[in-house]
């Protein structure tokens, strides 16, 4: 009786710890689930007192050539707001054109769900004079509904 009595509780214990293990699965960091949308944030950083007025990066959802959405401020941090409906299901290229530039610069895309307030962020960089008028392309963007998947 004491065997059987173990074997029971050996398998309660595997039957109880199969089903604490499951549990709703979150989405990985670079995804953001937001049905109100989101916002992309492009923040630069460099060793000039006032970093936004010594750089000039703008930034670009396009699709196949063509700017769908952009940020293209002058003296400012840039940043998008993607809205439901705003772009259809599919994939987008996120891109930086790289305008003035004197000062040797690192810059971070961050992205929010409006909603969720769920945080995606990265930084690259340096960038520099070199770079000047090119366009970087950081990350791709797939929108499926209200699902974006940044990679």
């Amino acid at each position: 009786m004491n065997t059987f009595l173990k074997i029971f509780n050996f398998f309660l214990l595997i039957a109880f710890l199969s089903f604490s293990a499951c549990g709703e699965v979150e989405d990985p960091d670079n995804v953001i689930v937001a049905p109100q949308g989101m916002t992309v944030s492009l923040t630069w950083t460099n060793d000039a007192v006032n970093p936004a007025l010594a750089t000039d990066l703008d930034l670009y959802i396009r699709k196949d050539f063509r700017t769908l959405v952009q940020s293209s401020k002058f003296s400012s941090f840039e940043e998008l707001s993607i809205t439901p409906g705003i772009l259809n299901d599919d994939t987008y290229s996120i891109e930086i054109g790289v305008h003035e530039i004197t000062k040797i610069t690192n810059y971070t895309l961050t992205f929010t769900g409006k909603s969720t307030g769920k945080v995606y962020k990265r930084n690259f960089g340096p960038v520099n004079a070199n770079d000047r008028y090119s366009t970087l392309k950081p990350f791709s963007l797939t929108v499926t509904g209200t699902k974006f998947n940044i990679f």
